[in-house]
């Protein structure tokens, strides 16, 4: 969630916003003659990611995901961007059922070679329009713009420093989704554990029961 904002929440300045475009969807095309070198072999992560995707599509993103690594050493915000867009594409391209559904489906369909390649290219202009537009509507409302302060914090015990404009929050359901396992094939990419995720969500199927009202007095206090 905290990286969804974080792209969606970038002042560029529609010189860079073009930038960015162009050096992204060469990602995609760099990623076409890395999967197919013989050399390349997959990062740890997705060796342990493999029975989520077929092994084409799994190179696929293992290369872009290298690429995009390697980015960073040229500007870290542009690589940080580069990944969220992939992260948003794994489920789609995994053998997962849904985000909310994380079985493997039974019925799943291989997808194309080099689909993984095309479909975050699909998802680079996207998200560039909506930066752009961004950046068009603050500049002719003549908005003084902040950088926003994004953090992970547990409501049940975060504290606050100084004055808080807004606070914006979607309320735990108790044993309806395990939300934390939405996220389940994008924890590698981002090198986190899932498993902690899951221990720390209020109004899991894990926590759920006495725990849940213990916590959600909390979160309300």
């Amino acid at each position: 969630g905290l990286e969804i904002a974080w792209c969606r929440t970038r002042n560029w300045h529609p010189d860079r916003c073009r930038e960015f475009e162009r050096r992204a969807l060469a990602i995609a095309d760099r990623s076409y003659a890395l999967v197919e070198r013989a050399e390349f072999t997959l990062p740890e992560w997705a060796e342990q990611e493999k029975s989520w995707y077929d092994p084409h599509t799994l190179r696929e993103i293992s290369a872009m995901w290298t690429l995009i690594g390697d980015e960073a050493e040229r500007d870290k915000d542009f690589s940080r961007m580069m990944l969220g867009v992939l992260s948003s594409v794994v489920v789609r391209l995994s053998k997962q059922i849904s985000d909310s559904d994380v079985k493997v489906d039974l019925y799943h369909r291989p997808k194309p070679r080099h689909a993984a390649l095309r479909t975050y290219r699909e998802r680079i202009p996207e998200l560039v329009s909506g930066l752009l537009q961004l950046s068009s509507d603050l500049y002719k409302r003549k908005v003084e713009v902040k950088e926003p302060r994004l953090e992970i914090g547990d409501a049940r015990s975060i504290n606050l420093e100084g004055s808080v404009d807004l606070i914006l929050t979607s309320p735990p359901y108790a044993g309806v989704y395990d939300y934390s396992k939405h996220q389940d094939r994008r924890y590698p990419l981002y090198g986190t554990d899932g498993r902690q995720a899951e221990v720390k969500e209020i109004g899991s199927r894990f926590a759920a029961g006495v725990n849940y009202k213990e916590d959600m007095a909390l979160v309300l206090k």
